[in-house]
Parts: C-alpha cells; sequence; structure tokens
C-alpha cells in the first residue's frame, strides 16, 4: 500500500497541473477519504479496486504512458473495474499504441474478457483498429485471440457489425485467416449484423466475398429480412441486386414482401416486387440469350429504386394522369393480371390505405412496376400500355394512349 501510496505522490509531483482538474482531485480525494461500497464510475469497488489501479487505467484511456510507468510499480494491470474492463481494454479501444506496447512489457493478459466477453481482439475488431491488430498478430506472433463474446460473435462479426471494412479486409487475409460467417447465439451471420445496423460498404464487401445470402437465423429472418423489417432502403437494394431467394419464409411465415407489405413500407415493396419481376424475367431471356445477359445493364446500371429519371419522365406523367384520372376502382388489378403479377405482389400492394381513394395510388405504382420491366426489357412502354388496356376492355382510352404515346415513346429510356 505504501509503495501504491509513494508512486502516487510522485506521478502528483512530476504532473502538478494535470492534477489541478477536477476529475483528479476528486481521484485523489477519493484516494484518502473512506469510501462507500457501491458501484461509481464504472469501477467496482466491491472487489476492492484501488485508486491508483483506478488512475492507471484512465492513464492506459490517455495514452499517458509515463504516467502509467509512474502509477504501475506494483499495480495489478490486470485488474477490472465494474464492467470487466482492464487497462488493455481501454487502450485498445482508444488506439493507444505505446500503451498497448507497455501493458503487453507487463505481461498483461491478452485474454481476459470483460462482462460482455469482449477481449482485447473484440476491442480492436469493432473500432477498425488495423493497426492493433497487426501489431498483435505480427510482430507478437499472438494468434489464439480469433475467441467468441458471450453473444456468439467472433471479432470479424463484430467488424462487420459496426462497419469496420479495413478491419474486414485485413482478417480475410491469409496471415490473419479470422474471416469467418459463423452465426451467433441469435443465429446472426455477419451479413445479418451490417444489414441490421444499415453498414452498406461492409454488406457490399461481404456479398462479394461470401456466398451467404440466404442464411437464416432464429427468427427464420434472411438479412433481407432485416433490411426489410428496419426500414433500410439502401440494404435492401443492395441485397436485392445480389440476387437472394425471395420465397423464404420467416418463423411468422412472412416472406421479405410480406414483412415490407405489414409494414406498410411502400418503397420496399415496390422493390421487391420489381426484383421478383426482373430475376423471373432474367431467368428466361438467360435461356434464349446466353451471349447477351453479360451486357445487359452495360447502358444502364440495375436498380429497384424510384425512377427519377428525366429521360422517363414523359410516359410516367402519362401513367400517373391514367392512374389517378382514367382507371376505375379495379381496373388496375385487371392489367396487373394481364401483366403477370401475382396475387402476393397485388395484396402487397393493395396493403397501403391512403383514403377512400387508395386505388388510384395502387393503379400508379403497379405500373411504375410494370414499366421498370418494359424499360429493362427494351420494349415501348406506349406499345404496352395500349395492348394491356384493350386486354382489360378500356379500348377508349388504350385508343388515346395510342394516339399520344408516340410522343412519349421511351423505348431508349435508361433506368435510373
Amino acid at each position: 500500500m505504501e509503495r501504491k501510496a509513494q508512486a502516487m505522490k510522485d506521478y502528483m509531483l512530476k504532473q502538478p497541473k494535470a492534477w489541478l482538474k477536477s476529475d483528479h482531485v476528486k481521484d485523489f480525494t477519493d484516494f484518502i477519504l473512506p469510501k462507500d461500497i457501491e458501484e461509481d464510475g464504472g469501477y467496482d469497488s466491491k472487489e476492492m479496486l484501488l485508486e491508483v489501479e483506478k488512475n492507471f487505467i484512465e492513464a492506459a484511456k490517455k495514452n499517458d504512458v509515463a504516467g502509467m510507468k509512474l502509477l504501475g510499480r506494483g499495480v495489478n494491470v490486470n485488474a477490472k473495474n465494474v464492467n470487466g474492463r482492464t487497462a488493455l481494454h481501454y487502450a485498445v479501444a482508444f488506439r493507444n499504441v505505446e500503451a498497448v506496447d507497455m501493458l503487453l512489457r507487463r505481461r498483461a493478459k491478452l485474454d481476459l474478457q470483460d462482462k460482455e466477453g469482449l477481449n482485447m481482439m473484440h476491442c480492436a475488431a469493432m473500432n477498425n483498429h488495423t493497426d492493433i491488430v497487426a501489431y498483435i498478430v505480427d510482430d507478437l506472433q499472438i494468434g489464439e485471440l480469433d475467441k467468441k463474446d458471450q453473444y456468439g460473435n467472433r471479432p470479424f462479426a463484430l467488424a462487420a457489425a459496426h462497419g469496420c471494412v479495413r478491419m474486414l479486409e485485413m482478417l480475410m487475409e491469409e496471415s490473419y485467416n479470422m474471416a469467418t460467417m459463423e452465426e451467433n447465439e441469435a443465429g446472426d451471420t455477419p451479413l445479418h449484423l451490417a444489414a441490421k445496423n444499415g453498414q452498406c460498404e461492409a454488406l457490399q464487401l461481404l456479398l462479394n466475398n461470401f456466398d451467404i445470402r440466404n442464411e437464416v437465423n432464429q427468427m427464420g429472418q434472411t438479412a433481407l429480412h432485416i433490411a426489410t423489417e428496419m426500414g433500410k432502403v439502401d440494404v435492401v437494394e443492395m441485397i436485392l441486386k445480389a440476387g437472394v431467394d425471395l420465397e423464404i419464409r420467416d418463423r411468422q411465415n412472412k416472406t421479405a414482401l410480406g414483412v415490407a407489405a405489414r409494414g406498410n413500407m411502400v418503397i420496399i415493396v415496390d422493390m421487391i416486387i420489381k426484383a421478383e419481376r426482373y430475376f423471373r424475367w432474367k431467368h428466361n431471356f438467360q435461356m434464349t440469350n446466353t451471349d447477351a445477359i453479360e451486357s445487359l445493364h452495360s447502358e444502364s446500371p440495375l436498380t429497384f429504386k424510384l425512377d427519377h429519371s428525366p429521360d422517363t419522365k414523359p410516359v410516367r406523367d402519362i401513367i400517373w394522369d391514367l392512374a389517378y384520372k382514367h382507371l376505375k376502382r379495379n381496373d388496375w388489378k385487371k392489367l396487373a393480371e394481364y401483366w403477370e403479377f401475382t396475387d402476393d405482389q397485388v395484396a402487397a400492394i393493395e396493403e397501403q390505405w391512403t383514403g377512400p381513394n387508395s386505388f388510384q395510388e395502387h393503379g400508379n405504382r403497379m405500373l411504375l412496376i410494370w414499366l421498370h420491366g418494359i424499360l429493362i426489357e427494351g420494349s415501348s412502354p406506349s406499345k404496352g400500355l395500349y395492348e394491356g388496356l384493350l386486354s382489360a376492355g378500356i379500348t377508349k382510352i388504350a385508343e388515346k394512349i395510342r394516339m399520344e404515346g408516340s410522343n412519349a415513346d421511351t423505348r431508349k429510356c435508361m433506368v435510373s
């Protein structure tokens, strides 16, 4: 005890200005005055964590190696606070390489886990501290840190959850070999975690390097189910473009489309229907045009989002006018049937309620979804509208479309 008190005194004398700060004054007061046995400030007083050990941890947080050396004479470098975290946890989390080096030279234990099961490797991975990992694994040749936390997440999974792309790339290298799509306790893969947190760059990296699009967690959810439920449009777009099984149902017997419809996620409902129709068309197209499929989107990148292109505005204006001014209540369903929309797709569109005239918006959405496919096929929208209206018995409007359509024919338009 006397040695620790002397170390504290030496540190105060060496850096008196630093100890005039209110937090340090409080620490010093607590050190010399009796304390109640209670949890305070993240430190576990029940385990009799000494003030010198608290201040040692604080110095590690600030990369104050000089202070750590003064305080460290006789200090237990593996002392834990109330959260089970040591000085090494914080030095790694705050990217304090010098403090990490000092702690490892003092034989700080590398495999100590906090109350959430996190060791130093987890802390580095979730904070994208590649330099710390390189130092640990390369310089010290320590490769036994690829452990699970209490939720079953390995460092690679935590890096994905926090969008740490550089860390993911590093752990995928052969020299590190920590890349894994292993499920955690909830059945979530790193792809699920990246999708849940909206980490688009990490998600794209995983989609590009692993065949893990259709895995389900314990709730029967794919990454698409999760992104849909949380309304993450950009994530949904990325997963749809990667190509997924859209028929998978979760434990509530819902497809991703059903989840979107139930949650009134109108934009996502339309995106998923576009994707369903696109992949069905693409499959049929590949059967007869194997050479052409490679250049299918060379001029216009594939997207399932709303079309705001000025090139398609004329035909979109015609569609809006048709849906809101001319089609009767069930006319849009007749067109949907002619264009081979499924019952589930029609039902998903109908889930939206905007008032007594909701059918107008339903028709507009269905027509825009249909237009998305027509433009990819390279067909004429005006011709398609004319034929569809005729089939539904809406001849008067069909003739009007035929007459006006030549001015708004967008067969060369690009989807954007």
